[in-house]
């Protein structure tokens, strides 16, 4: 820019002419283009360039219609994709797992692209799953079947795990709880309980398992009817059976085995048995049974019975000495009615009912007939009374 001042002649007689000759500059146009883009548009074209990331171009564009050239800036910023990490972790026996659309049946991760919303960048996600071991839950019992008596149930833990330390839940099925490893436990009642293993991980990774175990009343002892034995003759003598129970009968004279519910006996003095019987779960009673020897036959009745159902006396039955069958066993009341007749019950007892009803307190008068070991016909009668 400036000016230039010179002189030029007149023509024709004319005065010179002074000149000021004076330039001005005008200043290039200016022109910034800016534009965003995420990262996963590049590359990108952008007023004829084509951007592979971020940067400026800058170049000029001759002016129209007497206007100055204009001088442009192209920028492009490129805005970094978005990065989200979706983290879970789970046991081992929740697999196969489904997190975020994806269906994981081990530990790993997958990344995936979520497109943007609203003009913002997409989203770049890493959708990681950790698989922490879990447990294998077992135990062992020493008997899962004991007598309350003497039980003591032993509680042997094997869980294993891959890595770390567990922690143990026991619930014994009577309300006890216990956190040990391995554990000692002695029921104070008789019955079935469900026992139950919890065992689990730092990380909150568990397993159970649950058994059964049961403890067995103990029995009362019996008191068998008495036998009556011939002298030198071979007589069955039975004990109640109990399933796989052991059998000792003591003394161990005149039987032909002691280690059974039914020796046989054969001697020729009477002799009082203790049957000591340890069911399977130990539990031990101790019954009784008198066996008496005696050379002559005889149907025996007691003097009175008391059917009030008290369990005790309740019924009334003869008592065969040295009788292979009994042929009738008969009650007839004082008015010479008959109220019971064995032929018509096989168990041969009477218990205290004519026709369902219950008979009064009386003397009663029984008649019994049987045959002996010599094939001899017996017969007997006499009285008793019925108490209430």
């Amino acid at each position: 820019a400036g000016q230039v001042v010179d002189t030029v002649r007149g023509v024709g007689g004319s005065c010179d002419t002074v000149r000021t000759i004076r330039l001005t500059v005008s200043p290039l146009n200016q022109r910034l283009y800016a534009d965003t883009v995420c990262n996963n548009e590049l590359p990108f074209r952008f007023l004829g360039y084509t951007f592979t990331s971020a940067g400026q171009v800058v170049d000029t564009v001759r002016g129209v219609g007497g206007s100055c050239d204009t001088v442009r800036t192209i920028r492009l910023t490129v805005s970094p994709l978005n990065q989200r990490l979706y983290a879970d972790t789970v046991c081992n026996n929740e697999l196969p797992f489904r997190f975020l659309g994806y269906t994981f049946t081990s530990a790993g991760q997958v990344v995936d692209t979520v497109r943007g919303v609203g003009g913002s960048c997409d989203t770049v996600r890493t959708i990681r799953l950790t698989v922490s071991p879990s447990p294998l839950v077992k135990f062992s019992i020493n008997d899962s079947l004991q007598c309350i008596t003497s039980n003591k149930f032993e509680f042997i833990n094997q869980s294993t795990i891959q890595n770390g330390v567990l922690a143990y839940l026991w619930k014994l099925g009577d309300g006890t709880f216990r956190n040990s490893s391995n554990i000692s436990y002695s029921y104070s009642n008789s019955g079935t309980y469900n026992v139950l293993l919890l065992v689990k991980t730092e990380r909150g990774c568990s397993d159970s398992l649950q058994k059964i175990v049961k403890v067995s009343p103990q029995l009362p002892n019996q008191k068998y009817d008495t036998v009556f034995s011939p002298v030198g003759i071979e007589t069955q003598l039975f004990s109640r059976k109990l399933e796989n129970a052991k059998y000792k009968w003591l003394p161990n004279q005149f039987l032909n085995q002691d280690d059974i519910y039914n020796p046989i006996f054969k001697g020729d003095t009477s002799q009082l048995y203790i049957i000591r019987i340890t069911d399977i779960t130990e539990c031990i009673v101790n019954d009784t049974l008198n066996v008496i020897c005696n050379i002559k036959a005889d149907i025996i009745v007691p003097k009175a019975f008391s059917p009030n159902n008290d369990k005790i006396n309740d019924e009334l039955k003869p008592l065969l000495v040295n009788i292979k069958k009994l042929n009738y066993f008969r009650v007839y009341n004082r008015w010479g009615v008959k109220i019971y007749d064995s032929a018509n019950d096989s168990l041969n007892k009477w218990d205290g009912r004519f026709k369902t009803v219950n008979q009064p307190v009386d003397t009663y008068v029984w008649v019994a007939s049987g045959i002996d070991t010599l094939g001899n016909v017996v017969t007997r009668t006499g009285n008793f009374i019925l108490l209430r």
